[in-house]
């Protein structure tokens, strides 16, 4: 029996240790499984992060990109606006001093304005009104307003001689009342001369200003007054300063060519930063990026991208150190052609451009023809070339603008609980983003988009012709624009819209009166809806403009405004440099647009082409490099980094007639949504403007162009 008990007692023995066995095994699987599980959890959360973080570089790179493109699309509209704003005081500034204006010479309100003048010119002593066809710049400024006859008349008539006919008086006959007579007669003639003189030179410095001004202080149009006045005599002297103060608001801000030149070199920029090539950077590199000013900004889209990247990676998990992006976009996403105003709208490497633009010249001649036509004028010529008015973008097959990463995170040894692994753990992910909406600007040019040739006449002014097209219809360019309703800045309708608020309930214009006119010109027109991007007004309270509240807007003097903005047209800047990081020779890129200036040209009215290329240079150069460099003083307190625009729909009054300008930023809104607008007010599906960002599809972006790095590209499951 002991021995049986024995036995038994050792069999039991064995049992609770094979159970003590068993149960250490089940509790080892069970800590093996448990550590497995949680291994298996915590590296497909590490998975994801790393995706994440693909994901937000991928968006990020885009949303560069998206910002890139607004900027162009902002600016590109601009350049539109400064060509409009130059129209605007060609065809109606210039004008404000032909009789009768805007009746055409037949005293007609429709059709296209034909810009007449009064013409002695004939010696019969009685004018002939004759319509020049051509817009011919002539400014009378008088301290009082910038209205008068002065330059109505094509040449001026010799009143004290009138006077000294009627009178029957000869030359060193009569009593000494009559001498006395005689010698007043001669100072006014001689006050005449000099008015002569100098309105002809005032009208080539307006023209001039519009064209070319390179400078945006008070200065500049003093140093012009003065010269006048120095020709016209101390007699008028107490005139200077309100003739200073009404030129200062004629010729204000950057002429045409230095405005669209900086404009454009802004746009060309960002369009080099856009096709950055791609790059495969860490963390060193990255930071290396940042503290070297030469390569932060060409970098930005690869330094917010990473550093998004970065910031969705656990620290305590992953290496910094060793966080790997590629990206992999192609090297070239966007094209850009120059848009150049001319008869046939030119582009690229087609620059037949010359428009022709006029000003009224004077000189003091009493030599053949009739003695007493003493004033002649001339419609003086200035063939311009190579105007820039603005880019289009050019497709280029399987290109779209697009944006993918490939992001490489390395688990720190023990970075997970219980990792088995000793060494960094490597972790991969893909992600792809594309920004969408907007518009750059128009794809196909128009010929009547840019610049359309009038049906001219071979007018002539003191036995030559205003416009020579040599029996050739269309040899003579103006610049234009359509502006609506299938007018154009020449048509008399569209010009009483510009009188009526030039003038307001003034029976004169005003210079505030002609500004006013002059913003809805360069308003948004019904031939640009879906073919721009262009800004909206400022922000309402209402909750269904909280759309545009992110763009931050200011006045004229550069502070923030919430609410009401006064009498100041509203400010949008935004980055967008003339080069990155100072690289670049703008004078170059500058004096590449203007050397058309320096081709000789015959005038007996003294006008020298290359003397304005001289003081154009001279003027834009000291711009660049002072106030552009300083902010001290820059139009719109713009700067070499940051553009600065007016928004171009802000307060806009509704025409009179005909849809000429745009009051409404729904009517202008061409970028992402709902292509019906709803009325509700409680939506916010109302298109909206700019670009905005979406996550693709990376078999979308190899269809749309990238590049793969390698095959595993196309095999991951989106």
């Amino acid at each position: 029996m002991a021995g049986k008990e024995t036995k038994l007692g050792s069999i039991l023995k064995n049992r609770r240790g094979q159970s003590i066995v068993l149960v250490a095994i089940m509790i080892l699987s069970f800590l093996m499984f448990f550590t497995f599980a949680l291994n298996t959890g915590l590296l497909i959360h590490a998975k994801i992060s790393v995706q994440s973080a693909a994901d937000a570089a991928a968006y990020a790179g885009a949303a560069t990109q998206g910002r890139y493109l607004n900027a162009i699309s902002f600016l590109n509209y601009d350049m539109r606006r400064q060509y409009k704003k130059f129209l605007f005081r060609n065809a109606f500034v210039g004008a404000l001093g032909s009789p009768f204006f805007p009746r055409r010479s037949d005293d007609s309100l429709t059709g296209k304005y034909d810009f007449p003048k009064w013409d002695f010119s004939n010696g019969s002593g009685s004018p002939v009104r004759i319509p020049l066809r051509v817009p011919v710049i002539c400014v009378p400024l008088l301290a009082q307003g910038i209205q008068s006859d002065r330059c109505m008349q094509i040449n001026m008539r010799n009143t004290t001689s009138d006077i000294k006919d009627k009178l029957g008086i000869l030359p060193g006959g009569g009593s000494s009342i009559i001498q006395a007579l005689i010698q007043s007669t001669q100072n006014i003639t001689d006050a005449m001369e000099k008015t002569c003189i100098g309105q002809s030179g005032i009208n080539e410095a307006v023209l001039v200003s519009w064209l070319f001004k390179g400078e945006n202080d008070e200065q500049y149009v003093a140093q012009l007054v003065d010269q006048w006045f120095q020709v016209a005599g101390s007699a008028a002297n107490q005139n200077k300063e309100g003739v200073i103060s009404l030129l200062q608001g004629l010729v204000k801000g950057l002429g045409l060519y230095p405005r669209n030149i900086l404009n454009l070199m802004r746009i060309e920029t960002l369009a080099t930063l856009i096709n950055t090539p791609p790059q495969n950077v860490t963390l060193d590199q990255v930071e290396a990026f940042e503290r070297d000013s030469t390569k932060a900004e060409r970098m930005e889209r690869t330094i917010l991208a990473y550093k998004s990247a970065l910031s969705n990676l656990n620290g305590d998990i992953f290496d910094p150190a060793l966080v790997n992006m590629e990206e992999l976009n192609p090297s070239e996403m966007i094209k850009l052609e120059r848009i150049y105003a001319g008869s046939a709208g030119g582009t690229g490497n087609n620059q037949n451009t010359g428009l022709n633009v006029f000003y009224q010249a004077s000189r003091f001649d009493n030599s053949g023809g009739d003695p007493k036509t003493f004033c002649k004028s001339f419609a003086q010529q200035i063939q311009l070339q190579k105007i820039p008015v603005g880019v289009k973008l050019i497709p280029i097959p399987r290109r779209n603008i697009i944006y993918a990463v490939k992001v490489r995170a390395f688990i720190k040894p023990r970075g997970l609980l219980f990792a088995p692994w000793s060494d960094d753990f490597e972790l991969t992910a893909l992600a792809g983003a594309k920004p969408f909406g907007s518009r750059i600007g128009p794809r196909a040019i128009q010929s009547s988009s840019f610049g359309i040739s009038l049906d001219m006449s071979n007018v002539l002014i003191n036995g030559t012709k205003v416009c020579d097209t040599g029996g050739v219809s269309n040899d003579c360019p103006l610049p234009d624009l359509e502006v609506g309703a299938g007018k154009t800045f020449f048509d008399t309708e569209f010009l009483v819209q510009m009188k009526s608020l030039s003038q307001g309930t003034n029976p004169n214009y005003t210079l505030d009166g002609v500004l006013k006119a002059q913003y809805h010109a360069m308003a948004p027109n019904p031939t640009e809806v879906g073919r721009y991007g262009i800004l909206p007004k400022p922000p309402a309270t209402k909750p269904r403009d909280m759309r545009f509240q992110f763009i931050p807007f200011f006045d004229g003097t550069g502070i923030p405004q919430n609410s009401e903005f006064g009498s100041k047209i509203p400010i949008y800047r935004f980055y967008a440099p003339i080069y990155p990081a100072n690289q670049g020779d703008p004078i170059a890129f500058v004096r590449d647009f203007l050397s058309f200036l320096k081709e000789p040209v015959s005038s007996p009215y003294g006008f020298n082409p290359e003397t304005i290329y001289n003081t154009a240079m001279d003027s834009i150069q000291r711009y660049i490099t002072g106030p552009l460099e300083t902010v001290n003083g820059s139009e719109n307190n713009e700067s070499r980094t940051f553009a600065a625009i007016e928004l171009p729909m802000y307060n806009l009054l509704p025409p009179d007639q005909g849809k000429f300008w745009l009051t409404k930023e729904a009517e202008v809104s061409t970028s992402w949504g709902p292509r019906h607008i709803r009325t509700s007010e409680s939506t916010f599906y109302t298109p909206r403007f700019g670009y905005s960002v979406k996550h693709a599809a990376l078999r979308e972006l190899l269809n749309e162009g990238l590049t793969s790095m390698d095959d595993e590209i196309e095999s991951i499951p989106h």
